[in-house]
């Protein structure tokens, strides 16, 4: 099992060393990561796999210039031939621009690195047995219904310690831990995926996510293409999926000049926050991937950029590592939009006839710069403001952007999905019909 002590006492060895042998600045992170998983094909026997990797990457200054290397830590060695190739970067190292300390310093973010609810008791226990009992729990609520089968699935656990350490001060270490279920479900003509994850496998709801999946299968025999034209509710793991695809220019801004102070991001009714210390939620941290405190900023306020993540002097308590091997940048942790006050019934009184979207794919190959998109949806028509008959297949959008620019209002219910290196939130989304043209491009 991870632990943190012998980790810290590693970083504060390569600290110790860098500085005796006179850099100006050294920093070192170190993380041990444990996972087990157990995973099953249909008509196959499952399989166990374990894997465990340690390892540290060691930042170098010398004259500004910044020097990194990572080893994993297979040996008394290796951190110390880790600082060596990191110091020899330096000599081909362009100089960092600006004055400001390349290192960060304790007071340069306020709070301090606490419990952020990741590793909960229990968090560690785990075993095939069990495994095999979880992933039969999700099977037989999938295929109770009707012709839906598990054509593939998998339980494991997720286990991490992390520990930063620099010449400046700071130090920080924590664990985090994490049960995680996946599967996909068919029926032959048609499949969709079935998700769920917990900090403790009590809270784990197999069954549950095996009867979502399920019940979406049944859907999809009675559905008709969606509309175009009219407006649409984004339920939450849809609208934030959409929020995840545009985690990028939403927390930093882009070539557009989304990231000026006062620039219009999106709709008035939105305002999009991020922040690593939500108690238990997927991308949480006590700490920053530079060892600082994390902490919360304010992005997008009623449409317009209040800050973004990557400029001068903001990022710090902002830092994001993607593991050893990489060196910290300003990203997104836990990016959502602030949920407002009305309930799903509410957004959909709203439509006289209009789509209430549940699931939204195909937005890996959706460029958000494209003026036109297809995404591929799940849901229900509304009419009268009530769901009725179920819709699946290709939505036309004039961008991912203009869904954003055609918000008229958001819900109370927030929601996260996590994605690619964000874990991106968003309440009920009420977007006006204008952002979906209709075939021959009219509304």
């Amino acid at each position: 099992m991870p632990e943190t002590a012998p980790l810290i006492e590693a970083a504060d060895a390569v600290v110790e060393h860098g500085t005796a042998v006179g850099a100006d600045g050294v920093e070192a992170y170190v993380c041990d990561e444990h996972t087990l998983s157990l995973a099953q094909r249909r008509g196959a026997d499952p399989s166990v796999s374990e894997s465990r990797t340690r390892g540290m990457g060691v930042r170098v200054v010398r004259d500004r210039a910044v020097g990194f290397a990572y080893a994993t830590l297979s040996g008394p060695s290796a951190a110390a031939q880790a600082f060596d190739r990191a110091d020899a970067a330096c000599g081909a190292a362009e100089a960092a621009s600006g004055t400001a300390p390349v290192l960060p310093a304790p007071e340069d973010a306020s709070g301090t690195v606490g419990d952020a609810g990741l590793w909960e008791p229990g968090v560690q226990e785990w075993s095939a047995a069990a495994a095999r009992e979880r992933l039969a729990e999700l099977a037989a609520a999938a295929e109770a219904p009707g012709e839906a089968t598990v054509l593939r699935c998998q339980y494991g656990v997720e286990l991490k310690a992390v520990a930063v350490a620099n010449s400046r001060g700071v130090r920080a270490a924590y664990r985090s831990g994490l049960h995680f279920l996946w599967a996909e479900v068919g029926d032959g003509s048609t499949s969709t995926t079935a998700s769920c994850w917990s900090r403790t496998p009590r809270y784990l709801r197999a069954d549950a996510a095996g009867a979502d999946a399920a019940t979406r299968i049944a859907l999809d025999a009675d559905a008709s293409p969606p509309p175009g034209g009219v407006p649409v509710v984004f339920a939450p793991a849809a609208a934030a999926r959409i929020i995840g695809r545009l985690a990028g220019p939403l927390s930093a801004g882009d070539a557009r000049g989304r990231g000026r102070p006062g620039a219009r991001v999106t709709a008035p009714a939105i305002s999009v926050a991020d922040d690593a210390t939500i108690p238990g939620a997927l991308a949480s941290a006590p700490a920053d991937g530079e060892g600082l405190p994390a902490r919360r900023a304010e992005l997008v306020e009623h449409g317009l950029r209040a800050r973004s993540l990557d400029a001068p002097g903001v990022g710090r308590g902002h830092a994001r590592r993607s593991g050893y091997r990489a060196v910290p940048r300003p990203g997104p942790s836990n990016l959502f939009v602030r949920p407002g006050r009305a309930t799903l019934p509410e957004l959909l009184a709203h439509l006289h006839d209009g789509v209430l979207v549940t699931e939204v794919g195909g937005l890996l190959a959706a460029d958000p710069r494209s003026p036109r998109i297809a995404l591929t949806v799940r849901g229900r028509r509304v009419i009268g403001g009530a769901p009725a008959h179920p819709v699946a297949g290709p939505l036309t959008s004039g961008s991912l952007w203009k869904v954003l620019h055609n918000v008229r209002a958001v819900g109370a219910d927030l929601e996260f999905w996590p994605g690619a290196g964000v874990n991106a939130g968003s309440p009920s989304l009420l977007v006006e019909g204008a952002a979906f043209p209709g075939k021959e491009g009219k509304p």
